[in-house]
């Protein structure tokens, strides 16, 4: 299990696919055997791993790489990854190929993974495993992808995605108003709407599903989902 924690540093929405490019992703090869460094020369920022084993090739290092960090041009971190176990000759090699950044991205999130916003409005996303999502504060954006993930929005006005599978939201707010309200992004009409033992099932038609703990059938209405 990962652990990916994010800082006011990557903006508003921000994502990390949309930072870097595969194309300008310059390798350090000056680094030691527990840290090596690629530079995107576009743009200045930084991808740095921390691990152990690191030897230089021709296309990138190997040895196993244990945290990430995403940093901007001055160096400051944007998104950290630690507590990982990554083979490094698989994360490079697919690093700097075609689609390579997005491919990377998906890679380091195939696991259960614990994942961590920042005081600012994030777009949060989980990967293939059963995630634990924490929006911390800010208007937030999360999407659980695959697996059955649990997602806690935190504070602000945040707004849960359909996954394709079956996720949890624990704290959603149907009855808030204003800067507290959260919502769902979705078409109420296609949902269907149960009560369950401890809250209310949303399901849409093709069988994903969205557990909202501790909320009453009668609290969500068609004010609770945007498009």
């Amino acid at each position: 299990m990962a652990k990916f924690t994010f800082t006011p540093l990557l903006g508003k929405f921000g994502g990390l696919a949309a930072i870097y490019d595969e194309q300008t992703l310059k390798l350090d090869k000056g680094g030691s055997g527990t840290r090596a460094e690629y530079t995107d020369t576009n743009g200045g920022d930084h991808i740095v791993f921390s691990g152990t084993g690191f030897q230089y090739g021709k296309h990138g290092f190997t040895g196993t790489v244990h945290s990430i960090s995403f940093e901007n041009g001055d160096g400051g971190a944007m998104v950290t990854v630690t507590d990982g176990d990554f083979s490094a000759r698989s994360l490079t090699k697919t690093l700097t190929g075609t689609n390579g950044v997005e491919i990377f991205l998906d890679m380091i999130h195939a696991g259960n993974d614990k994942i961590i916003g920042s005081s600012k409005s994030d777009y949060l996303t989980g990967g293939m495993g059963d995630d634990t999502i924490d929006g911390g504060k800010g208007d937030d954006q999360i999407y659980g992808g695959k697996g059955h993930d649990h997602m806690h929005g935190g504070a602000g006005s945040d707004q849960f995605l359909f996954s394709p599978d079956s996720d949890v939201v624990d704290d959603f707010d149907a009855n808030g108003g204003g800067e507290k309200q959260d919502y769902i992004v979705g078409n109420f009409k296609d949902i269907d709407i149960a009560k369950s033992s401890d809250g209310v099932v949303l399901t849409m038609d093709d069988g994903s599903t969205m557990t909202l703990l501790h909320v009453k059938a009668s609290e969500i209405t068609a004010a609770d989902f945007i498009m």
